[in-house]
Order: structure tokens, then sequence, then C-alpha cells
């Protein structure tokens, strides 16, 4: 498990870049919560060359990060802490570089089961 939590480390810049520009586009020109980037969630290894992010509530929202062989293999070995692992690092970006995004779902039902998450949530290693 501390290799998985080293290679996510690995990665995590590349993603928080990433949805760093899908925060961009949404408070930009976004048109509903329904586009909001807290919907952003962990995928799949895509044709074994990235990993794929992508909006739940709009899949034309997505984007990609390279990964490599052993990185690929440790997230379909371990695909639940891994996609914990990005939940937990995009929540916490967005509520500390975007707080009035944060605020339009994490509060209410959704608020509720987010919070929870983030309270319970532990890190792999």
């Amino acid at each position: 498990m501390e290799r998985l939590l080293q290679k996510l480390e690995e990665i995590k810049p590349l993603f928080l870049k990433q949805l760093d520009y899908q925060l961009f586009i949404y408070t930009t020109i976004g048109s509903g919560t329904y586009e909001s980037p807290m919907w952003i969630q962990m995928d799949s290894i895509w044709a074994d060359l990235d990993l794929k992010f992508v909006n739940s509530q709009r899949t034309s929202t997505a984007f990609y990060v390279p990964v490599d062989k052993q990185t690929q293999r440790l997230i379909r070995d371990y695909r639940d802490e891994a996609y914990d692992f990005f939940k937990y690092a995009k929540y916490m970006y967005i509520k500390e570089v975007a707080p009035t995004v944060w605020q339009e779902l994490a509060q209410g039902h959704n608020g509720t089961r987010i919070n929870n998450f983030l309270n319970s949530y532990k890190t792999v290693a």
C-alpha cells in the first residue's frame, strides 16, 4: 500500500493541474452545477495509457492523466483506495482554491455525504 500512495502522490500534481483547468472553465463559462468539477471522479485506465477522470453528471467533461505500467497495475489492484485518494484530493483542493464552487454543492444532502467522507477518510498508507 505504501507503494500505491507513493505512485498516487507522484501523479497528484498532474491531476490537480487538470482539475484547476476544469475549475477555470466552470467558473468562466459553466452553465449549471451539473457541470461542476465537484462531480469529477476517477473512471478507469484508458486504452492502457492514461488514467481517466470524468464528470459523473456530464460525461462529455473528462480529462486524462498519463500513468506508467506499474501505476496502472497498482490502480487496478487497489481501485477503491485510488478512487478515494483522488476524491479526497479533489474536495480539499476545491475547498481551498475555489470556495464558491465548494459552497454550491457542499451543503444539504450532498454536503452531508461530502463531509462524512472527508471526516472518515484515511490515507492508503
